[in-house]
């Protein structure tokens, strides 16, 4: 071969393979085949249940469906359009329907990630799941409506599909790849009471234009889950009949971008964002409170090594997070708030606010205050601990409360110690009777306030409590 060929050759190899290859962390390299804009899946093969007819679109099934996309011969008729695998290309429509409740189990088997590029309708009876173990891509101008319920799997089900009951399960040994819902497509499940959705892999990354882009029935919920395991889900409730329990030794990866501006997008008090790994918010988000934010469980020896990353602005439900013995370590480069009640976070790991980021309960609809616990939970061996350092601004009305604790010696700060080199305000011109509260504590390490410490009452501080262990 001449040398202008083989350059030729080289480079036509570079740009094919920069647009067919993705990285995808566990699964290494995956081919991203590009698909026609009317593409429908293809190469069907029911394992169980019935499809009494595919044809101009729609795919009609009957009782409890399963079909293994990529190895049959079931495609759209008039043929055309139909392509091995379960993708919808920008420009066509898929309609699944059924005359009675008929959950469906579609299962990509060809070893390409699924694509949803285009509408995907279900009807009123169909309860509707996309699994694959190589992945699902949901496009930026992708369109999911299902009344009764989606579940959107990244995980390889084809052992499940043959005795399909209209629930489905993931457990510990269950291979997957990703779930990336890219900025722009709307899901909606609003229709019929219960209606859910649910989102799990090894590793989801969800992009949320705005406030109304997924939309759960109002009895529903929104589940994300990496890195657990769990039974019987159904979508059409919600629920689950074994709920979800981190896999042991697994590194989830969660990561959900919510409006860049405007309202936020909010998770409710009943929703899960469960990660056995890690968890990174940007943008305006409202996740879910109590428990029902978890990341780090995958490590039982050192909860602590998983990080919930904020670099937006962000919530609670209900103004908490209470899994002090459920979450790992908590670094903010954003705000942190909670303009509903006062501001209470406990964590498993430690606490980190950087510079330039804010957490605070001084908002547009109400002043209130902040307690910040770090490792409090920890007992020897049980894997929680963490210490506290502000090098960026905390803000509470009429106290702000810090407390750590780290006899486990985990994380950035394993003597569990307390730092401001920022800047801590109580922000209450008029005061109240007994004066504004500043309690910083740790059990085992020490207290340094090298930063400033501003008060706005004028009766100073009642008490003044800095203690270490």
């Amino acid at each position: 071969m001449n040398r202008k060929f083989l350059r030729k050759l080289y480079k036509a190899i570079l740009i094919l393979a920069a647009g067919l290859w993705l990285s995808l962390g566990q699964k290494g390299w995956a081919i991203i085949p590009t698909i026609p804009s009317t593409a429908l899946p293809g190469n069907g093969n029911v394992v169980a249940g019935s499809v009494t007819s595919y044809t101009g679109g729609t795919l009609t099934v009957s009782g409890n469906t399963a079909i293994l996309w990529g190895n049959g011969t079931l495609n759209n008729l008039p043929q055309g359009g139909s392509v091995p695998g379960f993708n919808i290309g920008s420009g066509a429509t898929l309609t699944i329907t059924a005359s009675s409740i008929s959950p469906v189990l579609n299962v990509d088997v060809t070893g390409n990630p699924s694509q949803i590029l285009g509408t995907l309708n279900a009807s009123l009876n169909t309860l509707v799941f996309v699994a694959n173990g190589s992945g699902i891509i949901v496009g930026s101008h992708a369109s999911i409506t299902a009344p009764a319920g989606i579940g959107l799997l990244g995980y390889g089900l084809s052992g499940q599909a043959s005795s399909f009951t209209g629930t489905v399960s993931v457990g510990s040994t269950t291979t997957g790849s990703f779930v990336t819902i890219q900025s722009g497509a709307t899901i909606n499940t609003s229709a019929l009471s219960g209606a859910s959705i649910l989102v799990a892999a090894p590793q989801v990354n969800i992009g949320i234009a705005t406030s109304g882009s997924i939309t759960p029935n109002v009895f529903g919920v929104f589940d994300v889950l990496s890195g657990y395991q769990f039974t019987g889900y159904t979508p059409f409730t919600g629920l689950f009949a074994t709920g979800p329990s981190p896999i042991a030794g697994s590194a989830g990866s969660i990561t959900i971008s919510g409006p860049s501006s405007g309202a936020a997008f909010g998770f409710t008090s009943g929703d899960f964002v469960f990660s056995s790994g890690s968890i990174t918010t940007n943008g305006n988000l409202i996740l879910p409170g109590g428990t029902n934010t978890q990341w780090g469980t995958g490590n039982g020896i050192n909860l602590a090594s998983g990080v919930l990353t904020n670099n937006g602005t962000l919530e609670f439900t209900a103004s908490s997070l209470t899994g002090g013995a459920d979450t790992g370590s908590l670094v903010n480069n954003g705000t942190i708030l909670a303009p509903g009640g006062n501001l209470y976070i406990s964590v498993g790991g430690s606490i980190t606010n950087n510079p330039g980021a804010t957490i605070t309960d001084i908002t547009s609809t109400g002043n209130f205050n902040v307690t910040l616990n770090a490792g409090v939970l920890g007992l020897p061996g049980n894997g929680i601990g963490g210490g506290i350092n502000n090098m960026g601004t905390i803000s509470g009305f009429n106290n702000v409360i810090l407390l750590a604790s780290n006899v486990n010696n985990l994380g950035p700060y394993p003597l569990g110690s307390i730092s401001n080199t920022g800047t801590i305000n109580i922000t209450d011109a008029h005061g109240v009777s007994a004066g504004s509260l500043l309690d910083i504590a740790s059990r085992t390490g020490s207290v340094y306030l090298n930063g400033v410490v501003n008060i706005a009452d004028p009766k100073g501080w009642h008490p003044l409590s800095l203690l270490q262990g």
